[in-house]
Order: structure tokens, then sequence, then C-alpha cells
């Protein structure tokens, strides 16, 4: 290494080129698939993906948008997805909103909690909202309803406690509400299991029964 050199480092400069910035196609962004099953999908005729990136939020500085969860309101197209927050290095649940699945407006970060929050699954039962978002930090499944939809979610029960469950999945089958969840405890998502439930009520118990695929 030559004088120069040596003091252009001392001065904070460098000879050396800067690392190249990945582009924004390089970093997590949302994008619209279609096809005749989940396991054959190919980018949507007439849409230009990604549909929404981190440079469409505007109200918290975005590292990276993910997790998206669609669901058709009143004619309305809502996503809700992870915002992850440079500013406080956390996970958030942001919402935006279309028309035509093709071309869409964010609104706002409708979500945040002191920890981390991601993957935002969402239903509807009897006229309501419901979202189980991922908060594997709390050592829950937390259950939250729209209080009103799709601005506000109020938490109203803990399902389950004490592990860092991850990607929470509700669906109903044969009169019962199903889950699938992952519960390994260094969250290397090799630990998937299964619990079921009679009922789903904000207000009252909710009685889980858990089955670990394979134990």
């Amino acid at each position: 290494m030559n004088l120069k050199s040596v003091l252009e480092r001392l001065m904070g400069r460098s000879t050396t080129a800067p690392a190249v910035q990945p582009s924004n196609k390089a970093l997590f962004s949302i994008g619209i698939y279609t096809g005749p099953s989940p396991l054959h999908l190919a980018p949507a005729e007439g849409i230009a993906n990604p549909v929404i990136t981190r440079e469409h939020v505007t109200d918290v500085p975005a590292g990276i948008v993910a997790d998206p969860f669609l669901m058709r309101v009143d004619g309305t197209w809502h996503m809700f997805f992870e915002v992850l927050n440079r500013r406080n290095r956390r996970g958030e649940i942001g919402h935006a909103t279309s028309a035509d699945l093709t071309s869409w407006t964010y609104q706002r970060i409708v979500l945040a909690e002191p920890f981390h929050l991601s993957y935002p699954h969402i239903v509807e039962w009897k006229g309501e909202h419901y979202m189980v978002p991922e908060s594997y930090q709390t050592g829950t499944i937390r259950l939250y309803k729209a209080d009103p939809f799709p601005d506000k979610w109020t938490l109203v029960h803990t399902l389950i406690s004490g592990r860092p469950f991850s990607d929470s999945t509700l669906f109903r089958h044969d009169d019962r509400w199903w889950m699938f969840t992952e519960t390994s405890p260094s969250l290397k998502h090799d630990t998937p299991c299964r619990f079921d439930a009679v009922l789903i009520d904000g207000a009252g118990e909710v009685e889980w029964i858990r089955d670990a695929f394979g134990a």
C-alpha cells in the first residue's frame, strides 16, 4: 500500500470503489402470481410485479416488505403484510388497498407492538375480521380483532403460550378451527405442529389440542 492510499484511508476516503448496493429487485417485495393450483403459479397477466416494495411505504423507514395476506371486503382488496421498520428494527403490519389487484395504494401501518410482528394471517368469522400475526418474541399466539376494519386491531385473546410460535395459520374445516404453526425453540422452522379447537371467540376461552407431526 502506497502513502497516498494510507492518507486517503486516514481521511475517510479510499481509491477502492464502494460496494454495490442491492437493487430493489434483490430485496424482499410483493408480487401477484396466478395459476391452476398453488403448485403451478406464474406472474399474473397484466400486472407489473412487484406490486408493493419498501419504497411504497411512506410512514416508516422500511427495510423490506414481506408475508402478504389478501382479503376482499365490500369490493375492495385489502393486503396486510410485514413492514420491517429500520428505525426500531422490528416488524410492523402494513396495509394497502386495490380495486382490481393490479394497482395498489399503500395506506399505513395498522398494527405495531413493542416486539416484532410478521405473517399477519387474517380470517373472517361471523362478520368479524381477525388477525393472528406472528409474535414469536412473546412466546405466544395472539388473536387480534378489527375494531373497526381495516385500520384498528385490538388484542382480544392469547390462544397459546409457552414457546416461540412462528407462521401460525388458521382455517375452518368440519365445523372446527384448525391451526398449523412452527414450534422449533431454535427458530429453525423444522418442527411443524397442528392444533385444533371447537371455537374461536375473542371473548371466551379457547381450548386447543396439540398434535405434533411425527409424534
